[in-house]
């Protein structure tokens, strides 16, 4: 009890632990009446012990934020209180002291670290953009795999990248396929502003086709404005699509969107696609920091 009063709790807790397993001899066989008294102190003891090894290997900032938890944990648990909820507390004052200064240092050293890898990130970003307004996916996923950010800023930043050509890939696959399953009508115009003439159009990977009475006519992908594009793969987002191909033909038009330069419709579709299917939301947030939407 001396020891105990004198904060002095890992002497005195071993002791009670000596005294609550110990046979006194027949002369002074009345003292062990006393042993449930030293109960509380025993279980208190037990749960300031509990994370006493976690406290000794908190070299990280995570190891430290553990600690605290399992010394605010053990504190609750206290049946008595007293000088181990005392010790207890300093210990977490003094912890979370060390956890803020291990954070501000962590932050500095972040910051610098993103400021450095910042003037290799933008280059590659502008030349993955050029290359995807022409619909150089390959060769825009080449850019990026180049790219060996060593932050998880740009980390993220990348596989955003990655996820991008992939969704554009798989959205200009996705309305070749829906064009030549009956063909589009709709008005195109090019990028020169000229329209193409009224008909059916087809497409392939190369290039839209458009029939006339004296054959196709070839139109190179690059030549059709974004706007129009933006409007044949909003018409094949038809009401009766199941709700998962639907958000899926949406995120594609709102990669699209975003590479063309029209963000406005890029959000509107990539939030709408990123509310009906789950696995979309994590990689608008992504984007969401990298492009600024």
């Amino acid at each position: 009890m001396k020891d105990w009063n004198l904060g002095k709790v890992e002497d005195g807790g071993s002791l009670f632990r000596q005294f609550q397993s110990a046979t006194p001899e027949s002369a002074v066989q009345w003292i062990a009446d006393y042993k449930p008294l030293t109960t509380p102190y025993i279980d208190d003891f037990t749960a300031f012990r509990a994370c006493m090894d976690d406290v000794k290997n908190a070299t990280t900032i995570e190891k430290r934020r553990s600690a605290i938890e399992k010394m605010r944990s053990a504190r609750e648990q206290l049946k008595l209180g007293g000088v181990i909820a005392t010790k207890l507390e300093q210990m977490i004052k003094q912890m979370e002291k060390d956890l803020a200064g291990d954070q501000e240092e962590m932050q500095k050293r972040t910051a610098e670290a993103e400021a450095a890898e910042q003037p290799k990130f933008v280059p590659v970003r502008g030349k993955v953009g050029q290359l995807l307004l022409v619909f150089k996916y390959p060769e825009a996923k080449v850019q990026v795999l180049g790219f060996k950010p060593e932050t998880d800023k740009f980390k993220a930043y990348r596989q955003a990248l990655l996820d991008e050509i992939d969704g554009l890939t798989k959205f200009k696959a996705q309305l070749v396929k829906d064009m030549a399953a009956g063909g589009y009508t709709g008005q195109v115009i090019r990028r020169n502003n000229q329209p193409i003439p009224p008909g059916k159009l087809v497409a392939s990977d190369a290039q839209l086709e458009l029939s006339t009475p004296y054959g196709a006519l070839p139109i190179p992908w690059t030549e059709v404005l974004p706007d129009s594009i933006i409007a044949m793969a909003k018409y094949y987002i038809k009401p009766e699509l199941p709700a998962d191909a639907a958000a899926d033909r949406k995120w594609g038009l709102g990669l699209y969107a975003l590479s063309a330069g029209r963000k406005d419709v890029a959000k509107e579709f990539l939030t709408a696609a990123a509310q009906a299917k789950e696995q979309y939301k994590d990689v608008l947030e992504k984007i969401t920091a990298m492009e600024g939407l």
